[in-house]
């Protein structure tokens, strides 16, 4: 019996948010692999991880921590965080973008 638990309690109710499928981050993968291997801006290539952390920080935003050394630095927001739905939205965005580099992207599982 929870009474019998002692200490104070609260319940909230919220609709579930679904994260993201596996299958959507193996296409995540697929698609900053082929990025990486197409995409030139200016006048470089980059690789999936940085184009990851690129991606990260500019559709989804940042977050900033402080490190034991007392100097701050900004990391993009993990799309852990996405729903199902916000994450198919991430991939639409990444589509566009290498669509407006010049760069549309074939169609990845």
């Amino acid at each position: 019996e929870l009474v019998a638990m002692g200490g104070a309690w609260e319940l909230i109710v919220r609709p579930r948010k679904s994260k993201r499928s596996i299958e959507q981050n193996r296409r995540l993968w697929a698609l900053l692999r082929e990025v990486s291997a197409n995409v030139w801006l200016n006048g470089k290539k980059y690789s999936d991880e940085v184009w990851h952390e690129h991606f990260k920080r500019t559709l989804i935003g940042c977050n900033e921590i402080e490190l034991p050394d007392g100097t701050t630095e900004l990391r993009g927001i993990s799309t852990t965080t996405l729903s199902v739905a916000e994450f198919g939205d991430y991939m639409t965005q990444i589509e566009a973008f290498c669509a407006e580099q010049g760069c549309p992207l074939m169609e990845v599982a």
